[in-house]
């Protein structure tokens, strides 16, 4: 039922393009600490998030709003998940922590 839910909100949301429309479905159902611990298939220490119940919902929204198959909407969840370590401050975070190692 709690999915049904989410779907129809999701689908109802208004966005302005399809980065747009799916960067906002993946926030909703995500948040940024999640974020992190994901990779779509699961490489380099993650979880894979195409394992998950929540995937599917994502992809489904993705496709019927944007009009796109399933395939084109994994690849953009397959690009996006990596730059969640970039988002909420952590690009700034890792350039200065880079600024303050090279200074003597």
């Amino acid at each position: 039922m709690r999915f049904v839910l989410q779907r129809k909100h999701l689908v109802h949301t208004e966005d302005k393009g399809f980065r747009e429309m799916s960067a906002n479905a993946m926030k909703a159902v995500m948040t940024h600490e999640r974020q992190v611990l994901f990779s779509l298939h699961g490489r380099k220490g993650k979880r894979a998030f195409v394992d998950l119940s929540l995937c599917k919902l994502v992809t489904d929204v993705i496709c019927q709003k944007a009009g796109v198959d399933d395939m084109e909407a994994k690849a953009f969840i397959k690009r996006w998940l990596p730059g969640s370590g970039d988002r909420c401050g952590g690009r700034k975070r890792r350039f200065k922590k880079a600024f303050n190692v090279e200074q003597p």
